[in-house]
């Protein structure tokens, strides 16, 4: 067995902290998204509940908490000026 540096171990040490934030979705989770789902519905890639993270992003960083709501897109629609949305 290779012996690991001190600087190996701390890393890895990190990486399972970090990991151990996230809280996971699992194979009970109606809402669990598809894409980290076999064809047969199985869950086969590890998803944070919580911000979103996938697999290997586990254990980059411990997970912040909620993810942002992303910005509602503007209403384009003027009802108040139905000359603007007529023809020609």
């Amino acid at each position: 067995m290779t012996e690991r540096t001190p600087e190996q171990l701390a890393l890895f040490a990190k990486q399972r902290e970090n990991q151990a934030t996230h809280t996971l979705y699992t194979d009970a989770d109606p809402d669990k998204p598809e894409g980290a789902c076999d064809r047969n519905g199985e869950l086969v890639l590890g998803v944070c509940r919580v911000c979103g993270t996938y697999e290997a992003g586990l254990e980059d960083a411990p997970c912040p908490g909620k993810r942002p709501t992303p910005p509602r897109k503007p209403d384009l629609t003027f009802p108040d000026e139905p000359h603007l949305h007529e023809g020609p």
